[in-house]
């Protein structure tokens, strides 16, 4: 293109050689500068995270502008990929000069951490440990759960605190800071509160529940190959185990041994039953004492 003209054959003005004369809206200079511009924006939409971090103007995949962050005051929150090793990250965030308590940043770590209290070097400022905070309360710190509790290339918001970079929303669950009930399928026993003295079960494989109390004392606790555990009164129990009391089995011999002692044996011997200890017996008597 060398100006503002072309000429072509077809419809339009003609001139003195019987062409066309077709007039452009731009000329070739300002045409060249717009693909110059239309590359510069597409290096800007594709501006990393560490771009912006290190204060580069950037157009964003949204088309906005996000200008220089401040990183070292204001209202902005730098975002920066992190260098170093999963133990001991480090990072270069523009502005920074100190670490202040609620110095916040985000953190892009590079790879999965390899401890459970990796730390963070930002600017040469000093190596500080990334620690959580407890559900309950502000004045304690917690190590990550395992050593990859960082994850690479996921972004995690951290907060100094004056003497460690506190992860922001990884909190670690305090026990006696739940709040509602925990179904037994997720470690609870999907109750608020138990009655005393009764047994506990499983009613399914995800309920607890708690068999009533015995009708009868010195009752045994049982259960059949299948169904749920129940009480059992003694009578059932030495039905189950076929045993008498102590009136059935003397009943029961009554008609083998002469409770008077008058029951001779083959060879003079008497014997007796007796549900207490006698304080006398005939002679050549042997007695049986019951007690319960």
């Amino acid at each position: 293109m060398e100006d503002s003209k072309m000429r072509a054959a077809g419809p339009g003005g003609m001139d003195s050689n019987d062409s066309y004369v077709y007039t452009l809206a731009y000329s070739g200079a300002e045409i060249d500068s717009a693909i110059t511009g239309w590359h510069t924006a597409q290096d800007q939409a594709n501006a990393t995270p560490a771009d912006i971090a290190q204060g580069k103007k950037a157009i964003t995949k949204m088309g906005l502008v996000t200008g220089t962050l401040e990183a070292g005051g204001g209202n902005s929150m730098p975002i920066v990929t992190t260098a170093g090793s999963g133990s001991a990250y480090t990072a270069t965030v523009e502005g920074i000069t100190s670490l202040t308590n609620g110095l916040t940043i985000t953190i892009i770590p590079h790879v999965v951490s390899t401890s459970i209290s990796p730390t963070l070097n930002i600017n040469g400022l000093g190596a500080k440990t990334i620690k959580r905070r407890y559900s309950y309360t502000n004045s304690s710190t917690a190590s990550g759960q395992s050593s990859s509790w960082l994850t690479a290339n996921k972004a995690q918001l951290l907060q100094y605190d004056g003497a460690y970079w506190i992860a922001v929303g990884t909190s670690k669950p305090y026990g006696p800071d739940m709040y509602g009930t925990v179904s037994v399928s997720n470690g609870g026993t999907g109750k608020t509160s138990w009655t005393a003295n009764r047994p506990i079960y499983a009613s399914s494989s995800s309920v607890l529940a708690q068999s009533a109390a015995p009708t009868a004392d010195k009752s045994l606790y049982a259960q059949d190959k299948t169904g749920a555990p129940y009480w059992m009164t003694p009578d059932k129990v030495r039905t189950a185990l076929q045993v008498v009391d102590v009136d059935t089995l003397i009943l029961l011999l009554d008609n083998k041994l002469d409770i008077n002692g008058d029951a001779t044996s083959v060879n003079g011997l008497k014997f007796q039953v007796s549900a207490a200890e006698p304080t006398t017996l005939p002679a050549n008597t042997v007695a049986f004492v019951f007690e319960e």
